[in-house]
């Protein structure tokens, strides 16, 4: 027992920053907790293992860098929200869903500009 408190920096991103199939790929991991909004990842310390756990899960490589980004600006963990902040300078996916043809695909584009002044 400890009368130490952890207390984690979170970063909160859009989930635009993410694509289609990165939270599902994180899933089932210890160090992603979903919920219907997006997901909380909890970064390791070392960026070596950052790499070493998108690889294994096949991430795509927008979301190995937004948590190596995190992590480099010393986060300890990653909000990704519906409704969270797009980031200046990361890319964002559109999402375009096609029921009847049963298709997903997506636009990619980087966030260079403000919100609201694109």
């Amino acid at each position: 027992m400890t009368n130490e408190l952890e207390i984690y920096k979170t970063l909160v991103v859009s989930a635009a920053h993410l694509e289609e199939l990165d939270l599902y790929k994180l899933s089932g991991t210890t160090m992603v907790g979903s919920r219907d909004t997006g997901a909380f990842i909890k970064l390791y310390v070392e960026e070596e293992l950052v790499h070493e756990m998108c690889c294994d899960r096949q991430v795509s490589q927008n979301c190995t860098d937004l948590l190596v980004f995190a992590l480099r600006r010393g986060f300890r963990m990653v909000e990704v929200d519906c409704d969270g902040p797009i980031v200046i300078g990361l890319p964002v996916h559109e999402w375009h869903v096609d029921i009847n043809e049963n298709k997903i695909s997506s636009t990619s584009t980087h966030a260079d500009k403000k919100k609201g002044n694109e």
